[in-house]
């Protein structure tokens, strides 16, 4: 009898056993995940890559490649959260992974059959979406299948290629060379397409922002790409697709007596909100310090805030972000009490660090890939 049990106990452990090992980790980091990092990896490379960071702080490097066995790809671009599955774009590697949130298994490919370069995803009904592309063409894939519906020719549209997106209602808006492309979302097509005509170069990889109003606001720049001399902001109502306002920041002289203001703005730039939506978060160039010889200003990046219903932009809590190399990509903590900024250091294919600054001054660093370019938080996952 006693033989008996021993051998009922042991195969109870032995199946046990087999059963722990056949069920996936739902987690592996060890810990809630507060935000996943894109990192591009370095064209040609292919060592682009998620980062992910938990609320306790653990960073974690790769990890589709440590649960996967395998390298995700050829400059990762972005990350969309579509009916509980992410949508990782691969841009030079012309691809689109899709991946399990809380285990990082690959789900499935969706291949380019066709030259692309895709860049962002925007869900347009429960079983498609719209990707954008570095080419004149939109991309309608199968969220379900992972499959390349139709390849969308844009080029009458007089708008380039088109790159950031999002869904208000029944309509896609796009950004565009100088204007914002519309569509309804059952008729993206080329002959389809509405446009709202901006008079500046659009900031096309620069978030659009819903705000609590329900207004749409547009980034757009004057001068060259990584020298602007002047950035504005456009309110847009999505139901007439007009502009209702512009609110353009002043920078000031470099001088002695403008020590603490805005000075300029960043080759760079990005803006984000929090869960409120009520203040859009942008960065702008501060000056700390001035020095009579030779007429030397020293500048910090500063995130500056737009009270939605005002027009004034305001430093505070965020006055200074020391320590960066170069900000590729910038989040704002869903409860707006932290900054996030990809540093990708010096651009020389090393692993950057996404850098953390509250509000009441603390500071936060943590080492991520090479070329972090995006901060994607998953409370946003519902």
């Amino acid at each position: 009898m006693k033989k008996l049990f021993l051998i009922l106990l042991l195969s109870a452990g032995i199946l046990a056993s087999c059963s722990k090992n056949d069920t996936p980790d739902p987690d592996p980091q060890g810990g809630d995940i507060k935000m996943i990092v894109v990192n591009e990896g370095g064209m040609g490379a292919g060592f682009g890559a998620l980062t992910a960071i938990t609320y306790d702080g653990v960073s974690k490097e790769d990890v589709f490649r440590d649960v996967n066995g395998r390298p995700m790809g050829d400059v990762a671009q972005s990350i969309t959260c579509i009916n509980g599955k992410y949508f990782v774009t691969m841009n030079n590697s012309q691809k689109i992974e899709v991946v399990e949130p809380k285990t990082f298994k690959s789900l499935g490919v969706i291949t380019y059959k066709q030259a692309g370069k895709p860049r962002f995803v925007a869900p347009i009904s429960e079983n498609e979406a719209i990707v954008s592309d570095l080419n004149p063409q939109l991309v309608r894939i199968d969220l379900n299948t992972y499959e390349v519906l139709e390849y969308i020719p844009i080029s009458s549209i007089g708008a380039g290629y088109i790159e950031k997106m999002i869904r208000i209602g029944n309509k896609l808006f796009c950004t565009g060379n100088n204007v914002i492309v519309v569509f309804d979302v059952d008729n993206v097509t080329d002959g389809g397409a509405r446009t709202i005509a901006l008079g500046e170069n659009t900031v096309r990889t620069a978030k659009p922002i819903l705000d609590k109003n329900n207004k749409l606001w547009i980034m757009t720049y004057q001068g060259s790409d990584f020298s602007p001399t002047q950035l504005t902001l456009h309110c847009i109502n999505p139901d007439t697709e007009t502009v209702e306002r512009t609110v353009v920041p002043q920078a000031a002289a470099a001088t002695q007596e403008n020590v603490g203001k805005m000075v300029g703005f960043p080759g760079y730039n990005r803006m984000d909100t929090d869960r409120s939506r009520s203040k859009i978060y942008v960065p702008f160039n501060q000056m700390v310090a001035y020095s009579d010889w030779g007429g030397t200003a020293t500048t910090y990046l500063a995130i500056y805030t737009l009270d939605v219903d005002k027009d004034e932009f305001d430093a505070e809590p965020f006055r200074q972000l020391p320590g960066l190399g170069m900000m590729y990509g910038m989040g704002i903590d869903p409860d707006g009490q932290s900054v996030y900024v990809c540093d990708c250091l010096d651009y020389s294919r090393q692993r950057g660090y996404l850098r953390e600054y509250k509000a009441d001054g603390q500071e936060a660093s943590y080492r991520v890939g090479i070329y972090p370019r995006m901060v994607y938080f998953t409370e946003y996952d519902n």
